[in-house]
């Protein structure tokens, strides 16, 4: 009986060795075995209603991570300095501006280079925009991947039909140069039955950009030294103010434009308005036509305005975040919402044709000239002060105070002005 009992035994351990050996099994104690975490991730600047909608489907794909949604300040405020000091800094931040925001991150120590997560997990990047790669990649020291892209921006000229119409000149679909731009500005420049209507406005907070489709350097990133004297790029874009600033009528005293939503303005350079597509301006008939571009540089558009999630250097569980955010920025996630305005930052020629898909009329607006020139990838390597240096404010004072100045003398004030801010950040330090 003993025996008998013992071999029943026998039989039984090596039937539940095999068991635990197959695939399956190994599955399931692996899955098991998997460490159960919680990922705190910002939900600034996105959808809160879309990741709402996203949290349950990545606690279905990854069984073992909670995703906690934490309300956070933007990166560039005072109220986000006070979380940092605090500690309540979350797994994964969302940053609106990568050459600011990338900076930000990195005096507060938290910015985190992740390349050898996708190495091991040998994940493909090629999946997102390649433009928009080249610009994080150039917009941190190490060269390395310090964020996944959620959305980007597009820049245009955005246009107005009825004006084109009403002059009976044709719509300014094909790309121009930036003189070509503030050529037809003058043409449309005009009083016409009491009314006066404006041929171009342009939005200041476009200065860094426009600079950027010169992939130069204003600040030397090694020896911080300013070149804006001898640079092509502050030479062509000045020139380009005093051409704009110099339309009579088009830009009114103390200010750069009128607001287009106002009706009487044929062109405003600016952020695309993909977000009025389907509500539309009231009293606007709007299209879209490609950014201006320089002959110093043709057929580039501005740097890419893009928000991303970056894996903070403080959290204690970045493979985890990684698989949130390579999930949350992926095809299966964001072509829903591409085809409802996001404008996508992934690489397939496929999905970018399906922006604005489910907005009825979104045909009527030329959409293709978003796509028609090339993203600058900006310098490879930028100073710690080149984003925010005082370039906006110095093109204000020209537009506004100074039109009309020689444009060589003038770039001496303006190199004069951000070699006092370099010094004085220099100082605080």
């Amino acid at each position: 009986m003993m025996r008998r009992y013992m071999g029943g035994v026998v039989y039984l351990c090596f039937f539940l060795l095999l068991v635990s050996c197959s695939p399956e099994a190994t599955k399931q104690v692996n899955e098991d075995q998997e460490e159960s975490v919680v990922v705190s991730m910002s939900t600034a600047h996105v959808d809160g209603e879309w990741l709402e909608k996203m949290k349950p489907k990545v606690e279905e794909k990854f069984p073992h991570i909670t995703l906690e949604l934490v309300d956070m300040p933007s990166v560039d405020t005072e109220e986000f300095e006070d979380k940092v000091y605090k500690g309540e800094i979350p797994d994964i931040l969302t940053v609106l501006e990568q050459r600011r925001d990338f900076m930000i991150m990195r005096e507060y120590e938290l910015e985190y280079d992740f390349e050898e997560i996708i190495e091991a997990k040998d994940f493909d990047l090629s999946i997102y925009d390649e433009s928009i790669m080249n610009s994080f990649r150039n917009a941190t020291p190490t060269g390395g991947i310090v964020a996944l892209p959620i959305q980007s921006n597009y820049f245009a000229i955005n246009y107005n039909k009825d004006i084109f119409d009403r002059f009976g000149i044709s719509y300014p679909v094909e790309p121009m140069t930036w003189s070509e731009v503030m050529d037809l500005a003058d043409d449309m420049t005009r009083e016409f039955d009491g009314v006066q209507y404006h041929g171009v406005t342009i939005n200041p907070y476009l200065a860094w950009f426009i600079f950027t489709q010169f992939e130069e350097n204003m600040i030397d990133p090694d020896t911080n030294e300013v070149n804006v004297i001898n640079s092509t790029a502050m030479k062509n874009i000045f020139k380009m103010l005093d051409e704009y600033a110099s339309i009579p009528g088009n830009a009114p005293s103390g200010e750069w434009g009128t607001a287009f939503e106002e009706g009487n303005v044929a062109m405003d350079i600016n952020w695309a308005r993909t977000y009025n597509v389907e509500e539309g301006i009231e009293g606007v008939n709007f299209g879209f036509a490609p950014f201006p571009t320089w002959d110093a540089n043709p057929g580039i558009g501005v740097e890419p305005n893009v928000t991303a999630w970056m894996i903070t250097n403080t959290s204690e569980h970045k493979e985890e975040a990684f698989e949130v955010i390579s999930y949350l920025t992926s095809a299966e996630a964001r072509v829903p919402e591409i085809r409802t305005g996001s404008v996508p930052a992934l690489a397939d020629p496929e999905i970018k044709e399906q922006f604005m898909a489910d907005i009825e009329h979104s045909e009527d607006y030329n959409l293709g000239a978003l796509e028609k020139l090339t993203s600058s990838s900006g310098p490879p390597k930028i100073s710690l002060y080149e984003n925010s240096a005082p370039l906006r404010e110095m093109m204000e004072k020209f537009v506004i105070e100074k039109r009309g100045t020689d444009v060589n003398e003038f770039l001496r004030e303006v190199e004069q002005e951000i070699e006092n801010y370099v010094m004085d950040e220099e100082n605080k330090e």
